[in-house]
């Protein structure tokens, strides 16, 4: 999994700091998706009592709704949280030694 969060990150990255970037969008969703659920699952673990998530409503962007937002749009949004899930693993994995 840490790989996967490693390329999201990177692919990420090239979004952001990069004009052209060649990446099947289809697969980094998917990859986002199955880090999300491993994220949600580990979390699940540590703190019991908070197995039930509620999903936030609406865009969590001010602005676009995010069928309006082009796909480097959404590869910036996804790429974003998926490097903010890649810090809490990160310090999670800190905090437990």
């Amino acid at each position: 999994m840490a790989k996967k969060i490693r390329w999201i990150a990177s692919v990420r990255n090239k979004a952001v700091h990069e004009r052209v970037v060649e990446v099947d969008l289809e697969d980094f969703s998917k990859g986002g998706a199955q880090v999300v659920a491993y994220l949600k699952q580990l979390v699940a673990s540590i703190t019991p009592k908070q197995t039930q998530h509620k999903e936030p409503q609406g865009s969590p962007e001010p602005g676009k709704s995010w069928a309006e937002k082009d796909g480097w749009e959404k590869t910036k949004t996804v790429g974003t949280y998926m490097a903010a899930g890649a810090a809490v693993v990160a310090w999670l994995f800190m905090s437990s030694k």
